[in-house]
């Protein structure tokens, strides 16, 4: 279930931020909707494209790699599934009734 989240402005003044393409920073910033409270989402790039961007034609999967790249995000897998986790997540989105969903591994927390 997506979320309302902010936009924090020290997010314009963070290097590996600075780095990626617009198309990357809007995946991320929709990430950020779709991931829970630890910044967790399920790592779908159809799914995402789906829900992020479904009027363009681009490929989630390249932006996925680029912010996987950057250390914006690592994926991980557990029970079998593919997961993300958005570095510095809770630096940025400070939930006043957090709601976690998702698995997190202790070495991402």
């Amino acid at each position: 279930m997506a979320r309302i989240r902010s936009i924090h402005p020290a997010i314009w003044t963070d290097e590996a931020f600075a780095m990626l393409s617009m198309g990357a920073r809007v995946l991320l910033f929709g990430i950020w909707t779709e991931a829970d409270d630890h910044g967790v989402f399920e790592w779908k790039p159809t799914g995402l494209k789906m829900r992020i961007f479904p009027a363009d034609n681009v490929e989630v999967s390249s932006f996925l790699e680029e912010l996987a790249t950057f250390n914006v995000v690592r994926s991980f897998s557990h029970e079998g599934r593919e997961y993300g986790a958005v570095r510095n997540f809770c630096r940025y989105q400070r939930p006043k009734k957090p709601n976690y969903r998702y698995f997190m591994p202790d070495e991402f927390r």
